[in-house]
Formats: structure tokens, sequence, C-alpha cells
């Protein structure tokens, strides 16, 4: 798989799982911890993909 598909398959995944979680009937700080902890998967997949670019 390209860097960049990998790229854009955590962030699809990570945002889907978000929106799931965010639209079910669990508590506000359960859906504010999974919304930082989905922000810094993504902000991990970015800094992976980055990596793999050099």
């Amino acid at each position: 798989m390209s860097p960049l598909a990998g790229l854009v398959l955590s962030i699809v995944t990570l945002l889907t799982l978000t929106l799931a979680i965010l639209s079910s009937g669990v508590s506000p700080a359960v859906k504010v911890a999974f919304a930082v902890l989905a922000a810094g998967g993504i902000g991990l997949a970015v800094a992976r993909f980055r990596e793999q670019r050099r």
C-alpha cells in the first residue's frame, strides 16, 4: 500500500469512528475524549506519512 493510501485509510477510519461515537448516546465526556484521541491519531498518521515520504 502506498503511503498516501495508508494516510487516507487512517484518516477515513478515524473520522468514521469519531462520527459514530459522537452520534451515539454516550456521555459528553466520552465524546470529547474520543474526539481528542482521534485528532491525535490523525496527527500521528500525518507524521508517519511525512516520514515515509523522506
